[in-house]
């Protein structure tokens, strides 16, 4: 149970209350027939009202996000005021409803002890009504798990279409590496080749020098001979 104390409790009673009251200002403006003096009136102060109460509603649930931050509620009773806030929430759709419609929705109050209707606040519902909001809940309901299996859809063919593309990437990441390997051992047996063409022509080069050393050497004898061979003896 909560606290008598709890000040977020008191603004939620007088939520309900001024709900209450809205509930029975439209009854009351619905007994008039439309553009009279008095059915204007009416009018204007259940705007008033309204709006009143969307006001006070979002100032509940600032206050409740405050206090689950500051974590002076445990999860338990978070969760049981949520429960009381979404019913706030659906009692101000009826309630703009009726403005605009001219049926006004008996208010039952959420038990701040339980999860069922609290005696001494608001009105209890007849047969006819609860089974209309049923419907409207259940309604609500389909809808959402419409919507829900609608994204999930969407969800699951994006997956797809994102794993279709990966097996496509992986797929020219295959490509470029084998490539890139038939590159590297071309260019391995390009430089191979290369080294060995280097190291032939260097072998050459030096024959090829020293067959040239060899020739001078012998073209310079034979012309030290010749000459020396053609003078007188001393």
């Amino acid at each position: 149970m909560f606290s008598s104390k709890d000040s977020w409790l008191s603004d939620y009673d007088s939520v309900v209350q001024l709900g209450a009251r809205i509930g029975t200002k439209i009854r009351e403006r619905d007994e008039h027939e439309r553009g009279t003096l008095h059915r204007n009136r009416l009018d204007t102060s259940v705007e008033r009202m309204v709006a009143d109460y969307q006001k006070r509603l979002q100032s509940l649930k600032a206050s409740l996000h405050k206090l689950s931050t500051s974590r002076n509620l445990s999860e338990l009773e978070y969760e049981k005021r949520k429960g009381m806030l979404q019913e706030l929430s659906d009692k101000y759709r009826q309630l703009e409803t009726a403005k605009s419609r001219g049926w006004a929705p008996s208010y039952q109050a959420v038990d701040v002890d339980g999860w069922g209707g609290g005696p001494g606040v608001g009105q209890r519902l007849s047969a006819e009504e609860v089974r209309m909001q049923q419907q409207a809940i259940i309604a609500e309901q389909d809808q959402g798990l419409d919507q829900l299996s609608q994204a999930l859809r969407r969800q699951r063919e994006v997956g797809l279409v994102i794993q279709d593309e990966v097996v496509d990437q992986n797929l020219l990441i295959d490509d470029i590496q084998h490539g890139a390997e038939v590159a590297n051992t071309k260019v391995r047996s390009q430089t191979r080749r290369i080294a060995e063409v280097r190291r032939k022509d260097s072998c050459r080069c030096t024959c090829l020098l020293w067959t040239i050393i060899v020739v001078l050497f012998i073209l310079i004898l034979i012309v030290v001979f010749v000459k020396y061979d053609g003078r007188p003896g001393y």
